[in-house]
C-alpha cells in the first residue's frame, strides 16, 4: 500500500501566486481608477462651465473678491440681494471721501455673510466700518434652500462650523460632497444639457451680471423701469397662529457675524432697507414687523458696536423701486446717499445714537450721482455693442 502524500495535492492550475497578485482585487481597484477618471473629467467641465446659476454666480463673485485687493475697501457691505441691489460704493465714496466695496449675495443668508467676513479678516484687512442686511424673509429660511451656492463659499472650516456652531451636519455634508465630487456639483448642468431642467444662466445672461457687478464695486444696479413680480409680495394676513421666527442656524450665524465684528473693533451698521407700501400693509397684520424688530432690538442691546440704519419710513413706491421687493437704479443711488451720510459721523464715534431713522437723511435729488453708476440695461447695451466684458 502506497504512503499517503505528506501535503494534499494541488489542483491543476493552482498557483502559489494565487495568494499573491492572482487574488489581488483587480476589478476593485479598476473601477476605484474609473471613477478618478470621471470625476477628474466632471471637475474639468465644470470650471469651464462656471456657477450653475445667477445666485451661485454671484456668490462665487463675492467669495473671490473677498480675498483680493479690490475688497479691501474702508467700508464694506454684506447681506442678501436688498443690499447688492441698495448699496452703490462710488456714491459712498462720493459722500464719504472713504473707499467702498460691495460684497453682498443674491439669496444670502447669515452664514454666508459670516463666511465672507472671515475670509476678509483672514486676508488681512480690517475695514473701518461694515454694513450688512439680514433680511426678514431670509432669515426664516433654513441655509440648506439653495445648495449649488454653499459650495462656491464654503470650505472645509466653513463645513466644520456649520456641524460645531450651526447644528447643520446635513448641509454640511452636501457641501462637502459638491466639493469633494464634481459630478455632484454638476448635475443640474448635466441636467440642463439634456433638456431635464431649464438653463438658469444663460452665457450671455451671466457676462453682464458680472461686467455690472465689476463695474459698480460688487454692486448690482437695476434699472429704472418698474416690473411688477408676481409672488413677490406675501399673502395677505388672514389669521391663524402663525408666527414670524428666524431659523436657529440663521439666528445663531447673525450673532457670530455681529461678535465677529465686535470682537475686532469694527463698528456694524445693520441696514433696513425701504419696502413698498403694500408689502408693509400685508405683514403689518400679520405682526412680522414687530417681532423682527424685537429680534433687532435685542442685537442692539447685546452688541455696542451695532447700529440700526432704518429705511422703512421711506416711501418711494414706483420712483424708487425695480420690483416690489428691490431698489432700481434712482432708488439704489438715493439709499447709498441717505446711508453715507447717516454714518459720516458715526464711523469714528462708537457713542452716537444707537438707531438712525434714514427719513432724516434722503435726499430724492441726486444731481450728477447718476453718473457714478451703470445699470444692467446700459451692461447689456455695452456688451451687445461689443464692448469690454471686464
Amino acid at each position: 500500500m502506497p504512503a499517503p502524500d505528506p501535503e494534499p495535492r494541488k489542483p491543476r492550475g493552482f498557483h502559489d501566486s494565487a495568494r499573491g497578485l492572482g487574488a489581488f482585487p483587480w476589478g476593485f481597484l479598476g473601477a476605484i481608477g474609473l471613477i478618478v477618471v470621471v470625476e477628474l473629467t466632471m471637475g474639468t467641465w465644470a470650471n469651464r462651465s462656471g456657477p450653475s446659476s445667477q445666485l451661485a454666480l454671484s456668490w462665487s463673485s463675492s467669495c473671490r473678491a473677498a480675498g483680493e485687493p479690490e475688497a479691501r475697501a474702508e467700508v464694506v457691505c454684506f447681506g442678501d440681494s436688498l443690499a447688492k441691489l441698495a448699496i452703490v460704493p462710488r456714491v459712498l465714496e462720493h459722500e464719504l471721501g472713504l473707499s467702498a466695496y460691495n460684497l453682498s449675495v443674491l439669496a444670502g443668508q447669515a452664514p454666508g455673510s459670516f463666511m465672507l467676513l472671515k475670509r476678509l479678516l483672514e486676508s488681512g484687512h480690517r475695514p473701518r466700518a461694515i454694513l450688512v442686511d439680514f433680511a426678514c424673509p431670509l432669515l426664516s429660511v433654513p441655509p440648506g434652500r439653495n445648495l449649488d451656492c454653499w459650495a462656491e463659499i464654503a470650505d472645509g472650516g466653513d463645513c466644520l462650523d456649520l456641524v460645531v456652531r450651526g447644528g447643520e451636519p446635513w448641509l454640511a455634508a452636501e457641501i462637502t460632497a459638491r466639493t469633494i465630487l464634481p459630478s455632484w456639483r454638476v448635475r443640474a448642468g448635466f441636467r440642463t444639457r439634456l433638456g431635464l431642467e431649464p438653463v438658469r444662466v444663460p452665457g450671455p445672461e451671466g457676462a453682464i451680471l458680472t461686467r455690472n457687478w465689476l463695474v459698480n464695486q460688487g454692486a448690482q444696479v437695476a434699472p429704472k423701469a418698474f416690473l411688477p413680480v408676481a409672488g413677490a409680495l406675501p399673502e395677505p394676513y388672514t389669521g391663524g397662529s402663525w408666527a414670524w421666527r428666524p431659523d436657529p442656524t440663521n439666528e445663531r450665524y447673525v450673532d457670530a457675524f455681529l461678535g465677529l465684528a465686535e470682537s475686532r473693533g469694527i463698528p456694524v451698521f445693520w441696514l433696513i432697507p425701504p419696502s413698498r407700501r403694500e408689502r408693509i400693509e400685508r405683514l403689518g397684520p400679520a405682526g412680522v414687523a414687530a417681532a423682527h424688530a424685537r429680534f433687532v432690538a435685542q442685537r442692539l442691546a447685546r452688541f455696542p458696536g451695532l447700529t440700526v440704519l432704518d429705511g422703512q419710513r421711506l416711501r418711494w413706491d414706483d420712483w424708487g423701486f425695480r420690483d416690489p421687493t428691490h431698489l432700481n437704479r434712482d432708488g439704489a443711488i438715493a439709499f447709498s446717499l441717505a446711508v453715507a451720510r447717516a454714518i459720516q459721523a458715526l464711523i469714528p464715534n462708537h457713542h452716537g445714537p444707537r438707531s438712525v431713522d434714514l427719513a432724516q437723511t434722503q435726499a430724492r435729488r441726486t444731481p450728477g450721482l447718476e453718473s457714478l453708476v451703470e445699470d444692467l440695461d446700459q451692461s447689456r447695451a455695452i456688451l451687445a455693442d461689443g464692448g469690454p466684458r471686464d
